[in-house]
């Protein structure tokens, strides 16, 4: 999971609009979801978006989504707090780790 994460962290570094996140194909007798980010399609098991974006639950889906951008762009506050950059790949990976460990064990 902390690559979905990553994927979406890697495609907000930039300063731009929000990312737009369409569904494209819901395939239950797969089991999966196919999602369009930023125009780069991304295959998830059903298991997997639902504990994204909480089946239906804004609470979760805005907590997912604040939790694993906001970083990225309070990026001089993050230096000027914390002394790095959440940009570094270590800090990426890291922050996907945490991201994921809080959504998954709520």
């Amino acid at each position: 999971m902390p690559s979905i994460l990553g994927f979406s962290i890697c495609s907000t570094r930039s300063l731009k609009p929000p990312l737009i996140w369409n569904v494209v194909d819901v395939a239950a007798y797969r089991g999966t979801v196919t999602v369009r980010i930023d125009g780069r399609d991304l295959v998830l098991g059903l298991e997997a978006a639902r504990r994204i974006w909480g089946n239906g639950d804004p609470q979760r889906y805005y907590t997912f989504i604040g939790a694993s951008a906001f970083v990225f762009t309070a990026e001089q506050e993050c230096r000027r707090l914390f002394g790095c950059s959440p940009l570094e790949h270590d800090f990426v990976e890291r922050h996907a780790d945490f991201v994921v460990t809080l959504l998954l064990e709520h």
